[in-house]
């Protein structure tokens, strides 16, 4: 059985994507990149939004096409102890196979990662990426879902465990509101399923605009917008400016595609 990784991301003012992930296919020999701390912050204080999603999708394409960026981990782990200057934070699921540095092919430094079951948001996690934004300097927030979720797949099918329940229950908004996947509405009708995990990414798009409340960002540093709202997007652009103001987080939409620019998970 072949094994590929699948993952529908709510990307800061742009549309959620899905990507059919490649195997590994061999290394770069060229000379690993070996930045300072300064180029570092740099980086993080020249870079809009929209540039740090066009470094994320590049980075991804990396990642799929088996081609890597050399990195010396260990430079990278020194320069950084200093301070630390993320151009992203990524909100995303537990799941081994889905780690957001590999899909992104990003080093040490370069990502906030914040990780949970079913990748839900909720104050801590908000208070988190506010902390990512408003003191660090992150410019953009991705939710970052996946196929074959079993967060997902336990809420289709209501599973009740100990602590998990009342995680599970963060996602039951998401089961209701897909009504258009015929069959069962469990967790063995894999369109469904998946059907889910990409609502589950918009309404924690959604969640974080409620939970979010103030960054107390001055105007003139205030993330640039990347785009405007799809007219099926559930989230208008003018609904909450404050979260404007986290990373530049406007809008959330979805679309399917065979072979998108930024990636993750799925098992078959």
């Amino acid at each position: 059985m072949n094994a590929q990784l699948t993952t529908f991301l709510g990307v800061a003012g742009v549309a959620t994507l899905s990507l059919l992930s490649l195997p590994l296919a061999g290394c770069s020999t060229a000379q690993p990149e070996r930045r300072d701390l300064a180029a570092i912050k740099q980086q993080q204080a020249a870079s809009t939004p929209a540039q740090v999603l066009d470094w994320l999708q590049r980075g991804n394409e990396r990642f799929v096409s088996g081609k890597p960026q050399p990195r010396d981990m260990l430079h990278d782990q020194r320069v950084t102890a200093a301070a630390q200057y993320p151009r992203a934070v990524i909100l995303s699921c537990i799941d081994s196979r889905a780690p957001a540095e590999f899909v992104f092919d990003t080093g040490i430094g370069d990502l906030f990662n914040a990780r949970i079951a079913g990748n839900i948001a909720d104050p801590d996690l908000v208070g988190s990426m506010e902390f990512a934004c408003k003191v660090s300097g992150a410019k953009l927030v991705v939710v970052m879902g996946h196929t074959s979720c079993g967060a997902i797949k336990g809420a289709c099918d209501r599973v009740q465990l100990g602590n998990l329940t009342g995680l599970l229950e963060k996602i039951q908004p998401a089961v209701e509101a897909v009504r258009d996947v015929p069959g069962e509405r469990n967790s063995k009708n894999k369109e469904f399923v998946e059907a889910v995990a990409e609502a589950n990414v918009r309404l924690t798009v959604e969640r974080i605009r409620d939970q979010h409340i103030w960054l107390h960002l001055r105007p003139g540093n205030w993330p640039s917008a990347l785009s405007q709202p799809h007219a099926d997007s559930p989230i208008n652009a003018e609904a909450s400016p404050a979260l404007r103001r986290l990373a530049g987080l406007q809008t959330v939409s979805v679309c399917r595609q065979q072979r998108a620019s930024i990636g993750g998970a799925r098992w078959d």
